[in-house]
């Protein structure tokens, strides 16, 4: 007898068994093509036929150009020739029927579905050039997230942050690190920076939020101890008590030591489909919904809800596609002595430290052990994949939440 409650549940999510169209197989919505195919008006799955948007003679995308200053991504083809970015924005929402998605102000303008306000217009999703929807950020040792002191999606000139066991994905609790140093809050777009404002920053002083994004005082970075730093004076963000353990309500200040367990801050990453700054978002390269062991994790452009995309960041720190249950591992089984380059692949253990990944204040996903983070990997005529290398906190390793989850 058929489990009838199981095809309904994998109906509702659009994922019964079975894996994408390959070319020349019938296609629909609910049966799509593999990645890097697409389904024709004639309902079969085709390479793409043009190569002007940076695709190859298979339909893959090319791989990704990233310049110096890690502003833009552009495809470029297996001779390194850059190619006019003729890509779709598959996050843009024709809600109303006109061509064009909705404008807005705020998330509270948009429908269901597009309900993000990004540079104006509703999205399902944010453009990958846009700022970060944000990250929650928290105190590495007590596990309490970052919070403006009374809670306001707007808050005062001057407020304080403080913190509190409460870490839902609501926009006020969310900051988005961006390149030039600012710490946003993703509801306000208010920046932190110490209360005083000025360059000779006092041991102990307070962060607070301000309007005034634009001076030196609100610039941090990440110190080498993956402390957030104030650039200015060295200090590092650290919580106000000087002996016994944090505790809900404790402000955040600024201190020289920056090597503590009280200045540790990581971010936290929702179960769901994760994006990068560049453009594009994790995915199984087979389009699997389970995919082979050794198969590899890319950057696809389909960022839509998609069970194939959906991931989690364990308790333990594996990095866990959702559907199948299997774990990224880096090339060569991981641990300190993992290489620069390799590649992360599908396998199904999970929970061993040395496959065990963070997320960085700055949104970089860090294997612990060898401190390097995940980056995404161009070569000639393949998709571009996933690898852990040197460097994080840089915005080609930028990652943030795509689409929420509550999975």
């Amino acid at each position: 007898m058929k489990n009838w409650s199981y095809i309904l549940f994998s109906t509702l999510l659009g994922c019964l068994p079975g894996k994408e169209r390959g070319v020349g197989s019938t296609c629909d919505r609910d049966d799509p093509c593999r990645p890097f195919l697409n389904c024709s008006a004639e309902g079969l799955c085709e390479p793409v036929e043009s190569t002007d948007a940076g695709v190859d003679s298979e339909g893959r995308p090319g791989p990704t150009f990233i310049d110096a200053s890690m502003d833009a991504s552009v495809p470029q083809d297996s001779a390194g020739q850059r190619l006019q970015d003729a890509r779709t924005d598959v996050t843009t929402v024709d809600v109303v029927g006109t061509g064009a998605p909705p404008s807005c102000r705020r998330d509270e303008d948009c429908p269901p579905g597009a309900p993000i306000c990004t540079e104006g217009s509703c999205m399902l999703s944010a453009r990958p050039s846009s700022v970060s929807p944000g990250l929650l950020l928290l105190h590495s040792a007590s596990q309490l997230c970052i919070h403006p002191e009374f809670g306001e999606s707007i808050p005062f000139e001057g407020t304080r942050l403080i913190l509190d066991q409460l870490c839902s994905m609501e926009r006020r609790l969310r900051f988005s690190m961006l390149s030039n140093g600012n710490i946003r809050q993703s509801s306000s777009g208010k920046c932190w920076r110490p209360r005083t404002g000025q360059l000779g920053v006092a041991e102990g002083a307070e962060v607070v939020l301000s309007a005034d994004c634009e001076s030196e005082p609100a610039r941090f970075d990440i110190a080498p101890s993956g402390s957030i730093r104030h650039v200015a004076s060295k200090k590092c963000v650290s919580v106000g008590r000087t002996s016994g353990e944090a505790a809900k309500g404790d402000a955040l200040v600024l201190r020289s030591a920056c090597e503590t367990a009280a200045s540790a801050i990581q971010a936290r990453v929702p179960d769901g489909v994760w994006g990068h700054s560049g453009g594009g978002c994790m995915y199984p390269e087979s389009g699997d919904l389970v995919p082979p062991n050794d198969s590899r994790v890319v950057l696809w452009n389909d960022c839509r809800s998609n069970p194939r995309s959906f991931f989690r960041l364990t308790a333990e720190g594996s990095l866990q596609h959702i559907f199948s249950g299997k774990c990224l591992h880096p090339q060569g089984g991981g641990g300190s002595m993992t290489e620069s380059g390799a590649e992360l692949l599908f396998e199904d253990d999970c929970g061993h430290a040395r496959i065990a990944f963070r997320v960085t204040p700055g949104g970089s996903i860090q294997h612990i052990l060898s401190g390097k983070c995940v980056h995404p990997t161009a070569r000639p005529n393949n998709p571009v994949v996933l690898s852990v290398e040197d460097g994080c906190n840089q915005e080609a390793s930028r990652f943030f939440p795509a689409i929420f989850q509550d999975l």
